[in-house]
């Protein structure tokens, strides 16, 4: 989404219309790997191509050590700029070319091999250019060492952890199993990255990150001081902060962290990856900024208890030790916290040690123990009241009486109510892994409980009393509901930052996250309306309403237990309508999400989104199937170091536009002025008399100058969304509508004109909506009151565009139209 790009360079004219490209200065990983794409004119069209790396000639060799010999090569990667251009006739040096060819490397993900070959074309014309040729004097050039990158052994046996491959010998026995470990063609090892370096050359950065997040922490502006709008605003921010604890000291912080397993196509392996986001940054900032922890890729998960040893041991450091960096001239010392770790259900087992979600003893959060029911062989979380919640205590009791069972043979035995024993979190300081680890909304409300209510109405054994049919003897049959909803849900043009335009149920099997988003919080109701019995409609609409609530960018604890109330009420009635077979423990874990809210702030604060997004970045790093680890390593900290790289190695101020144009996001022709971007090509417009007649109400003194030469655009960027006017082309070209926004202080606009006039004003001429909450059943008191339907349009009025606070997806099924404001947290993703 737009919200998550980087700054746009703009003119120094702002009225001053440009038809060249402005560069974009790539800062981060997603910069230079995913730039966002868009059906757009006005973005660069940034497609990948792939190419295999041709398959090593020797098949022993020494992987782990090959992965060092880059590490440790670079000695002087702040080498001296060359002055010795390649040939009289240019400015380019040979440190200029391995610049581009980088970038071009980057950018089209070719191979090393590709990248290599290239530089000795060149080199080939330039005959005395100096130009490295094999990749261990390319890596010599341009590999910083300012990150320390390990590789850890483990026992592919046991499982056990055994040392640094550094810190042993070619052959070792395993001290658990005994086995004979050959270290030097071992497969089962992982790789873990300094994140106090990482912190380190961040705060050192050219974007001032550590002034940036010390600016945000101590300016930030609520629009309501009592509500819950950010993590800052959860209780256990808030613990964190009192006199005398770490984060009262100004220039500690806090970080999220986040782990789960990614599948590599159809290789059969899958990677895992330790992400970290720094909490205390602004919201653009956090995402753009996540930096990894460590990697494993292998044919099945990883022992967590393992894998993540490092990474404690480390985190630990920096909350007891820190890092200094340098602030106004003067030394400073931060020290940081893990605030929170974000995981989903399998994988937040695994983090506590404890048994599979869909055992006995499952949830992570409660003793709520899974029964099973009178038709099925399964056991299912049925509905109970007082059941207790797992704390450190008990939890530590728990784990005392494992520990009398570990003799057991079988594994099932060794447990004690589903906790197997001690997790590697359990040594994080500062951290409980009790209240430290919240429900993900991403897993468990939209890939959980949104998709599993929809296969129960569609595919429950009762379904048939679901749906409203033509006559009583008709037979259900889905094909025919589906194809009734989708002639709705199929005319629905949201607008461009909802990215995924709406797909058929029939392909429900394979929608993402965010599709399920979509669906639940605006489509489901108004497509299922008048075909889905009332009761059963209004039951999903509890649903929707809480989620949409939790998802606000400001939220009450009133309204936090308004949701949790409609949570509790969608419970009962889910397992009322669907039976107690459909009761799984996603079903369950909708109890735990509000009050994970009031402990770390709204849904989007603690969300997988920004993490899962960062998994297609880190999958595009890898080019062939050999040493996964070693690609993806070395490509990110190349990528990450590469803006510092273009500093230290050219002057060349051709060379870096190059590099900017090729990895940046620019656009092509904008014009910048009262803080928003008009873009495309202006055009002279003619007022109607209404239109007259507004603009003379809004300007004070005369305006036939301005009624005489003003230029109107059909699209504008504003604080991250695009707006387009009411009869731009590609509004029935497209399938997004985005002329639909909400005003301060107004509510819901349709944008018709958008107009530049004199010395770069803008103005925008917009018509109210007037739209009422609909209601589902005519008895019904229901919460549901943000999607709306529209009634009639006012009269028309001005505004200017600063007024613009957010974005609408407004659904027109032809004989009725809907419209709803979008939540505060979909635009962070």
């Amino acid at each position: 989404m737009l919200e998550s790009n980087p700054e746009l360079n703009v003119c120094s004219d702002p009225a001053q219309q440009h038809q060249e490209q402005i560069p974009t200065v790539p800062n981060s990983l997603e910069d230079v790997i995913m730039p966002s794409c868009s059906t757009d004119q006005e973005w660069i069209d940034i497609s990948i191509d792939v190419e295999p790396e041709p398959q090593p000639q020797a098949a022993s060799v020494n992987i782990l050590h090959d992965l060092d010999s880059f590490q440790h090569s670079a000695s002087a990667f702040f080498c001296k700029k060359s002055k010795k251009t390649l040939c009289p006739c240019t400015s380019s040096t040979a440190n200029d070319v391995i610049l581009m060819v980088l970038a071009i490397g980057m950018r089209h993900k070719l191979t090393w091999v590709t990248q290599l070959d290239i530089l000795k074309m060149i080199s080939l014309i330039f005959p005395n250019s100096k130009i490295p040729l094999t990749k261990y004097r390319l890596f010599n050039q341009v590999q910083r060492d300012t990150v320390k990158v390990e590789y850890h052994v483990f026992c592919p046996h046991c499982e056990s952890y055994l040392k640094p491959q550094a810190q042993l010998d070619r052959k070792v026995p395993c001290s658990i199993c005994q086995q004979i470990i050959d270290v030097e063609k071992a497969s089962n090892y992982f790789c873990s990255l300094s994140v106090r370096d990482q912190f380190r050359d961040l705060f050192h950065g050219p974007e001032n990150i550590g002034e940036q997040m010390l600016h945000f922490r101590s300016n930030r502006s609520k629009q309501n001081q009592s509500n819950l709008e950010d993590i800052f605003d959860g209780t256990m921010y808030q613990s964190m902060c009192r006199p005398g604890a770490i984060l009262s000291n100004f220039h500690n912080f806090s970080y999220n962290f986040f782990t789960d397993g990614v599948p590599m196509g159809h290789s059969g392996k899958s990677i895992w990856p330790i992400y970290l986001m720094i909490n205390e940054l602004p919201e653009k900032l956090r995402t753009k900024y996540i930096i990894l922890g460590g990697l494993y890729v292998g044919p099945k998960e990883p022992n967590l208890n393992v894998f993540l040893k490092p990474f404690v041991k480390e985190a630990n450091l920096l909350s007891s030790e820190g890092f200094s960096w340098c602030l106004d001239g003067a030394e400073v010392i931060s020290k940081a916290i893990p605030l929170c770790a974000i995981a989903d259900s399998p994988a937040r087992c695994k983090l506590l040690n404890m048994q599979n979600h869909a055992a006995a003893w499952g949830c992570t959060f409660c003793y709520h123990m899974q029964e099973r029911t009178d038709t099925s062989c399964r056991i299912k979380f049925i509905i109970k009241n007082d059941i207790p919640a797992r704390t450190q205590e008990s939890l530590r009791e728990d784990l005392a009486k494992a520990a009398t069972r570990q003799h057991l043979p079988d594994k099932r035995f060794r447990m004690h109510r589903g906790v197997y024993g001690p997790s590697s979190i359990a040594e994080l300081n500062y951290f409980d892994e009790c209240e430290n680890l919240p429900v993900d909304y991403m897993h468990a409300l939209l890939l959980g409980a949104a998709r599993a209510h929809v296969e129960c109405l569609l595919e429950c054994s009762n379904r048939d009393e679901f749906w409203i049919l033509e006559t009583s003897g008709n037979q259900f049959k889905t094909e025919d509901i589906i194809a009734a909803i989708d002639s709705r849900l199929l005319c629905i043009k949201p607008p461009k930052s909802i990215t995924r335009p709406p797909q058929s149920l029939l392909k429900r099997k394979s929608w993402k996250a965010s599709e399920w988003r979509s669906w639940i919080l605006f489509y489901c109701i108004v497509c299922l309306k008048g075909i889905l019995h009332g009761k059963y409609v209004v039951h999903l609409s509890k649903l929707s309403a809480a989620i949409y609530i939790l998802l606000k960018g400001s939220v009450s604890t009133e309204e936090v237990k308004e949701a949790h109330l409609l949570i509790i009420s969608y419970q009962i009635d889910y397992q009322k309508y669907f039976g107690q077979d459909s009761m799984t423990y996603n079903i369950h874990l909708l109890k735990h999400v509000c009050p994970a809210v009031l402990k770390f702030g709204p849904l989007w604060t603690h969300s997988s989104f920004p993490y899962e997004g960062q998994n297609r970045n880190i999958l595009q790093l890898q080019t062939s199937p050999y040493s996964v680890v070693k690609q993806i390593i070395t490509r990110y900290l190349l990528t990450k170091s590469f803006p510092d790289l273009c500093v230290s190695l050219s002057d060349n101020e051709c060379t870096i536009d190059f590099c900017e144009e090729i990895l940046g996001r620019q656009l092509k022709m904008f014009v910048y002025s009262s803080g928003c971007y008009l873009l495309g090509k202006g055009n002279k417009v003619t007022f109607t008399e209404e239109e007259s007649n507004c603009l003379m109400a809004f300007i004070d003194g005369d305006v036939s100058k301005l009624l005489e030469e003003s230029i109107s655009y059909k699209r504008m960027l504003i604080k991250g969304f695009r707006v387009y006017a009411l009869g731009c082309t590609e509004l029935t070209e497209t399938r997004n509508v985005d002329n639909h926004v909400t005003v301060e202080r107004v509510g819901i606009v349709v944008v018709e004109k958008i107009i530049l006039y004199g010395e770069g004003k803008v103005l925008v001429l917009v018509r109210p909506v007037n739209a009422v909450p609909q209601r589902i059943l005519a008895r019904c008191n229901d919460k549901f009151n943000h999607v709306k339907q529209v009634q009639d349009f006012g009269d028309l009025m001005c505004i200017y565009p600063g007024q613009i606070s957010g974005q609408c997806v407004m659904m027109d099924l032809g004989v009725k139209r809907y419209v709803s404001e979008f939540p505060y947290g979909c635009y962070r993703d």
